[in-house]
Order: structure tokens, then C-alpha cells, then sequence
């Protein structure tokens, strides 16, 4: 009886070894698949985790490839899970990697930069010119035509005396001195000039009239055939100079 228990106990049959064998590859085998799915998992989890988190980044949407990846990784793991019988081979586990492409479009970022055109117009404000009227600085005399008249012998000349400054308007109150020459013939037979002087002030035309005579028109003594007047000195108001110019006339017996 221990004979045989001793027999029992001994180095196991060879079929016996060939059991013990396939348990243990297929032991090995559902260790690896949990590894793997569990790799996977937390793999597909960090995935889900990053995919989520680049849009907000970059705002590219990875999650399809992530999908892809875990996707592969399952298909490789059911693939090592079929095993052979026939010899323990040693099983090539893949790992599925998880391939996060994250794409970050390039940000173009397009700066205009307006051009400020400021037109600075200058205004040029001229003072009002004040256009003052021209101021006479003189005056002169006039002389107008003399007329005649006779009457019972004897005859006169009229005339008319204008003062003017030299912007050409009438000067009131200018004192103007006249000469008067009246060609007269004397007791003997002789003419000569015979002289007097007048001074007239202008009215407020500017104007003096002017009367010469009565001189004897018949022959003999103190007969007068011709008469000169002449202005000689004007004083002008306003200090006004006399232009010097002297104005006569020449009044001849009719």
C-alpha cells in the first residue's frame, strides 16, 4: 500500500505536465489582456481628457483620433487573446498608443494701422486796411473870362475869382490880393500904366466877383484903352501853401 502511494506520488505523467503548461499560458494570457485593457482604459480616459481640453487650446477637435487609437488598442488585445494550444509561445503584446495630433492653426493675426490725414489749414486774417481820403497840401487861383460894358462913355469889365486846393474843391475864406492896371492916357497925350491893388477874401464857393472900371471910353485925358488884372499873393486857411501860380486877365475896352 505505501508501495503504491509512493508510485502516486511520484514525478507526474506527461500528459499531467502538458495541462499544468496550458494553464499557465492561459493564465499569462488573461493577466496580460487585464494589463492591457487596464493601460487601455486609463489611456482612452487621458485621451477623452486632453481631446476635451485642446479646443479650448487651440480649438482643434482631436477626439476621432483618439477613438482610432483606443479603437486599435482593443482589437490588438482581442487578438492576444487567442492563443495556441499546441506550445507555450511567448504572446507579443502590442500596446496601443494614443496618438493625439493636436493641429494649431497659425494666428494671423492682421494689424491695420489707419493713417491719420490731419489737413492743418492756416487762415490768414488780414487786418481791414483803412482807406484814408487824400488831403489837399495847396490851393491856387482862377480867373474866369471878363465881360464889358459901356455906358454914356465910360465902360467896366466883370470877372469872378475861384480858390481851389489842389485836390480841385473850393477853399472858403482864402485872403487873395489883386493888381489892377489900367492903360491910361495922361494930360500930354502919354500912356502909361497906372496900378492899384485890391484884397478880397472868398466866400464859401471859394469864389470872389471881381469889378474893374469905370474908366473913360472917349478920347483925351485919362482915357483907359486896356486893363490887366493879376492876382499877386493868396494866404490859404488851413495851412495850405499858394501854388505860386499867378492867374491874370486882360480886359480890353469895348
Amino acid at each position: 500500500m505505501i508501495g503504491k502511494q509512493a508510485a502516486a506520488s511520484g514525478p507526474p505523467a506527461r500528459g499531467e505536465r502538458g495541462v499544468s503548461t496550458i494553464e499557465y499560458v492561459l493564465l499569462v494570457g488573461m493577466v496580460a489582456v487585464i494589463v492591457i485593457g487596464g493601460v487601455k482604459a486609463i489611456g482612452g480616459t487621458a485621451t477623452s481628457t486632453l481631446n476635451s481640453a485642446t479646443p479650448q487650446i487651440g480649438g482643434t477637435d482631436t477626439g476621432t483620433s483618439g477613438s482610432g487609437g483606443a479603437a486599435s488598442g482593443g482589437a490588438t488585445g482581442g487578438g492576444a487573446g487567442a492563443g495556441s494550444d499546441a506550445a507555450p509561445a511567448t504572446t507579443p503584446t502590442t500596446t496601443g498608443s494614443t496618438s493625439s495630433s493636436t493641429t494649431t492653426p497659425p494666428s494671423s493675426t492682421s494689424t491695420t494701422l489707419a493713417v491719420s490725414s490731419t489737413t492743418t489749414t492756416m487762415v490768414v486774417v488780414t487786418a481791414p486796411t483803412t482807406t484814408r481820403p487824400p488831403v489837399a497840401t495847396a490851393g491856387g487861383v482862377q480867373l474866369a473870362a471878363a465881360t464889358t460894358t459901356s455906358f454914356f462913355g465910360y465902360w467896366w469889365g466883370s470877372s469872378q475869382l475861384v480858390v481851389t486846393d489842389d485836390l480841385g474843391a473850393p477853399v472858403s475864406g482864402a485872403r487873395v490880393t489883386i493888381t489892377f492896371k489900367a492903360y491910361t492916357r495922361n494930360s500930354y497925350g502919354q500912356y502909361s500904366w497906372v496900378t492899384t491893388t485890391q484884397t478880397v477874401t472868398s466866400d464859401t464857393d471859394g469864389s470872389v466877383p471881381l469889378t474893374v472900371g469905370p474908366y473913360k471910353q472917349t478920347s483925351g485925358t485919362s482915357q483907359v484903352t486896356q486893363a490887366v488884372v493879376s492876382v499877386s499873393s493868396v494866404t490859404l486857411p488851413g495851412g495850405l501853401a499858394w501854388d505860386s501860380q499867378a492867374s491874370s486877365i486882360t480886359i480890353n475896352s469895348p
